[in-house]
């Protein structure tokens, strides 16, 4: 982090205030760049336009006072970690908002440059340590792909960030047609074989950037972002392909195979992710009647 440029945003309406951090900053020009709005939503606004790295936030905002509107701020940048600017009388909300998903906070009477940098360096730090453990409890052990716990606490962040910058994305849902078979007829061995298979060619199909899950024994999800329904013959068919050319390739006793569904997340049209899940399951089961009947 730091050997590159550090970009922060001061969400701040005093301008005395914002001359503090101004000046507590401008020794380090060189290692980041000072973005300022006056305001939280002009701040929520600015996150879509420019990468920002860490928030440095007046908890003395008119919009951003109460416990609930500073939990609501955490949930919606999740992603981006927070500093708090308070004064020397509010160190016990201060210590509320840390509690609320703060990183950190910074009393202003108190600002000194080498502290303010290293309260930001800090933070950011801190909060890539805590995403890397939280990934690591939400990874399914056998595929190393997503879990269910951790499939769902992703999808609920990206609808808020699909809503704030009105992004469309797919929810694909897929079940491994004969998975008992394969595990009564060549052993659960061969059963986890063909899970990690289908994790295999799941990846292949879908892209980094798409957040792709095992949900349930044999059951899996992915998150397609910024893509509408147009787009669900053609994945269909790259997933098609995939699957035939594993099964060519690894030549086992089973043939692997899907059924899925979809359903579509545009901003025209927010709908909750429980509705999401069960047009993408009824789609998936008519499929999984299909074949059973041919």
């Amino acid at each position: 982090m730091r050997s590159q440029i550090m970009h922060v945003l001061l969400i701040e309406d005093d301008p005395q205030d914002v001359e503090l951090v101004q000046h507590a900053l401008e020794e380090q020009t060189h290692r980041l760049h000072l973005h300022h709005v006056k305001q939280l939503k002009d701040g929520m606004d600015y996150l879509n336009k420019a990468h920002i790295d860490v928030i440095l936030l007046d908890a003395d905002l008119p919009d951003a006072q109460s416990p609930e509107s500073f939990r609501k701020v955490c949930e919606s940048v999740s992603d981006i970690p927070v500093v708090v600017l308070t004064s020397l009388d509010d160190d016990d909300m201060a210590v509320d908002a840390v509690r609320r998903g703060a990183q950190d906070y910074i009393v202003k009477d108190q600002i000194d440059p080498r502290m303010v940098y290293r309260v930001l360096c800090h933070a950011i730090e801190r909060h890539q340590m805590r995403r890397t453990m939280e990934a690591l409890v939400l990874l399914d052990e056998l595929t190393t792909l997503y879990n269910r716990r951790g499939f769902l606490s992703f999808i609920e962040q990206h609808i808020k960030l699909a809503e704030r910058k009105e992004k469309r994305f797919l929810f694909f849902l897929a079940d491994v047609d004969g998975l008992k078979h394969i595990n009564d007829e060549y052993g659960h061995a061969a059963g986890d074989k063909a899970l990690t298979q289908i994790a295999g060619v799941l990846k292949s199909v879908f892209r980094e950037s798409d957040v792709v899950a095992r949900i349930g024994g044999d059951e899996f999800a992915v998150l397609v972002l910024d893509a509408g329904m147009e787009a669900v013959q053609s994945l269909k068919k790259r997933l098609l392909e995939q699957l035939k050319k594993c099964n060519s390739a690894e030549q086992e006793s089973y043939t692997l195979s899907l059924s899925s569904g979809f359903s579509a997340y545009s901003p025209e049209e927010s709908r909750p992710l429980k509705e999401l899940m069960v047009e993408a399951d009824e789609m998936l089961y008519q499929e999984k009647h299909q074949k059973r009947k041919r």
